[in-house]
């Protein structure tokens, strides 16, 4: 998960009014809390996890903190929760996902009600479920499937998606995955409450097309496949010759499921996710274009003339790795370290609306690779230990309105001028560069060595790796107003895995090492998307960009917002 506290604004109860710190995850707004319920977080984190590895946290003050000292305190914060939902063991344990659930609950002070919570289908059907205002996302799938009547051990192949209308098209796109630390309902009624058009839905949560086999022996698994690869055909996501789509054709007329996902898993880039609309820097600056994500590669159309597009295919095990950064004008870029031929490492960066999606499907594309190289399996309902402690987390009354969607990639809203907080990289009341959306993430891979030459288009496949590398940022003050100058954070390594740190994304688990100041990056090497795989310590120093480099950490000036992510040793 990529967290940062976008800002600290004011709220008051019977007391007065007191500061509490906005908390946004996956570019969407989750939560305000206040300094106190963070500290009980700590205690708790402290009693049940080693927490040396973890950042100091920002201690007591008797007297009210100035603007420059409330700065100081946010993003001592802000790495703090960074760092701490990075770490593998709190990542992995219901501690941290149940505390997150409960700030959720307690910002929108939500009661134990249950609502009707209408689920789509790929074909634009729904179905109506019972669900708690208070059940977070593993607990309404888990309903959707009894109710639907999914095999119970299949209800993991599949996943809950935030959707968005898209008018450009006119179809729903997928914007995230629904994440297990949140209620789906509160985050569709209350942080997408933006005015426009949200829903949840089911689609597939997998990429090796093996599992197939067992899922068309279930009439619901079935169905959801069916439906979900009549969109993907009718969207024109898909290679399918002429001949093939007039098969598929003739299989859908007479109804023919099971032979119609028999020849549809055949076909080139069936599953893969489409992103559209973004801007990549390989082969040349400026590219613009779509790409494809699935199994063990990313497919990156670059256009060349209208309707015509050059194509390039990056190999999974020529990413050293990748992250999402927030630049300082506001847009949100994906970079990957790639290994373009022999001895030839460089940067390649992707922009768009979605980079935060796009980093959780590769991230979700990894996990299930390591799943398979160690020849484990999809979980299953009752696989994992709930944690239903209760925080005693009061309702959260908030003195002004302010936006609180700002999904990654969109403009941002400037804040009301009455606000009298900060706001992340910017002077009081304006809008924040930096944290407000996701942390950088970076993830680390290793290559294959050839002699291939990658810089033409070519049929290469692409894996790579989580390594979570967290900024500072220095607090200065400019004309009487406080500043955020980014600087470096920590990063983590593919091989060693100290500091290691797990992040969920589509109910796959992430694992990274904090390393101070640069990227670390370690080999890792794939014979294939089911073969073997071997790590090695290595450790290669990234090229600088101009604008886009790692720097030391005392070298503050002109880093954007970053956080790497690795593969740690245990995963391999």
């Amino acid at each position: 998960m990529f967290i940062a506290i976008h800002r600290v604004t004011d709220a008051q109860d019977d007391k007065g009014i007191y500061k509490v710190y906005d908390v946004y995850v996956d570019g969407t707004f989750h939560c305000s809390v206040r300094y106190s319920q963070l500290l009980i977080l700590q205690e708790e984190l402290k009693k049940n996890f080693d927490t040396t590895k973890l950042p100091s946290f920002p201690g007591k003050k008797l007297l009210g903190l100035s603007q420059v000292a409330q700065e100081e305190r946010r993003y001592a914060l802000e790495k703090y929760l960074q760092q701490a939902s990075q770490d593998s063991l709190i990542g992995k344990s219901g501690l941290l996902q149940s505390y997150l659930l409960q700030c959720q609950q307690a910002t929108w002070s939500l009661r134990n009600d249950t609502v009707d919570l209408e689920v789509f289908l790929m074909n634009d059907k729904s179905t109506t479920v019972k669900v708690k205002v208070t059940d977070c996302s593993d607990d309404v799938l888990e309903k959707v499937a009894k109710k639907i009547e999914l095999l119970e051990d299949f209800t993991y192949y599949f996943a809950l998606f935030f959707d968005k209308y898209d008018e450009a098209s006119k179809s729903w796109q997928a914007i995230r995955y629904c994440q297990p630390f949140e209620s789906p309902y509160a985050t569709l009624n209350y942080s997408l409450d933006d005015g426009k058009q949200y829903r949840i839905s089911i689609r597939k949560a997998f990429w090796n097309n093996q599992y197939i086999d067992n899922l068309l022996t279930d009439r619901t698994a079935r169905n959801l496949l069916y439906v979900e690869a009549i969109a993907s055909l009718d969207g024109h996501n898909l290679e399918a010759s002429p001949q093939v789509r007039t098969s598929l054709s003739t299989l859908q007329s007479k109804g023919s499921k099971k032979e119609f996902m028999e020849l549809m898993r055949t076909v080139p880039q069936y599953g893969y996710i489409q992103i559209n609309n973004i801007t990549i820097s390989h082969p040349e600056e400026g590219c613009t274009g779509f790409l494809r994500i699935g199994e063990d590669n990313m497919v990156v159309y670059t256009e060349k003339a209208t309707n015509t597009y050059q194509v390039y295919k990056y190999k999974v095990q020529r990413i050293k790795c990748w992250k999402v950064s927030t630049l300082d004008d506001l847009s949100v870029q994906l970079s990957f370290n790639y290994l373009l031929s022999k001895d030839s490492l460089d940067w390649i960066y992707i922009t768009g609306p979605h980079t935060i999606y796009l980093s959780m499907l590769l991230q979700s594309v990894v996990s299930e690779l390591i799943m398979n190289m160690k020849q484990g399996r999809i979980k299953k309902p009752g696989d994992e230990r709930r944690d239903h402690r209760s925080w005693d987390i009061p309702p959260v009354k908030h003195v002004h309105k302010y936006p609180k969607t700002l999904l990654v990639g969109e403009e941002r809203q400037r804040e009301p001028q009455a606000s009298n907080h900060l706001t992340n990289g910017t002077t009081n009341g304006g809008t924040s560069p930096a944290a407000v959306a996701a942390s950088s993430s970076t993830r680390t891979l290793s290559t294959d060595s050839d002699n291939t030459d990658h810089t033409q288009p070519t049929t290469t496949k692409l894996l790579d790796e989580d390594d979570d590398t967290f900024r500072t940022d220095k607090v200065t003050t400019q004309n009487g107003g406080v500043t955020r100058q980014p600087s470096v954070t920590s990063s983590h390594d593919t091989a060693t895995g100290r500091g290691s740190s797990s992040t969920r994304a589509g109910g796959m688990a992430r694992e990274s090492s904090s390393v101070g100041g640069e990227a670390r990056e370690s080999r890792l090497s794939t014979s294939s998307a089911r073969g073997s795989t071997s790590s090695g310590s290595k450790v290669s120093e990234v090229k600088k960009k101009k604008r886009k480099s790692v720097k030391d950490d005392d070298d503050d000036a002109g880093i954007e917002n970053e956080v790497f992510s690795t593969i740690s040793e245990e995963d391999l």
